[in-house]
């Protein structure tokens, strides 16, 4: 899954999705700085362990400025 955090998103939004990877234990994912106008969070699964979380698998649930 990837998640883009636009320009202007808040390092809250960044920590809550964070915490959201920790809660369903998800420990495959990185964040991607290179680029300057998004910064974007990979989360890498496989089909046995694997489930989306459902604050984050439903984008009327993301914050503002967050993207699937």
């Amino acid at each position: 899954m990837r998640i883009q955090l636009h320009k202007g998103t808040g390092y809250a939004t960044l920590f809550r999705l964070l915490d959201h990877l920790q809660q369903h234990n998800l420990r495959n994912y990185w964040l991607d700085l290179r680029q300057e106008t998004v910064t974007t969070l990979y989360i890498v699964g496989n089909k046995y362990s694997f489930r989306m979380p459902c604050a984050l698998a439903t984008s009327a649930r993301l914050p503002a400025g967050v993207a699937r």
